[in-house]
């Protein structure tokens, strides 16, 4: 539905790591020793629980008209 988009590498650098620069992966600011706020993994498990519950949802709705 969303093309494969991938939210992980999503993030706000809220302090610089040991070598301050402009990160371009998730991964990297690890590396670094940044902070961060992965508003993309988040979201990733947001949209994978919203998905999960409405497929429960439908099973329990059919199971219940049964």
């Amino acid at each position: 539905m969303l093309g494969n988009i991938d939210f992980a590498n999503f993030f706000v650098v809220l302090k610089a790591g040991y070598t301050p620069a402009r990160y371009l992966s998730l991964a990297a600011a690890r590396e670094a020793g940044a902070v961060t706020l992965n508003y993309g993994l988040f979201t990733n498990r947001g949209l994978s629980f919203f998905i999960v519950a409405f497929a429960v949802f439908l099973l329990v709705k059919g199971v219940k008209t049964l």
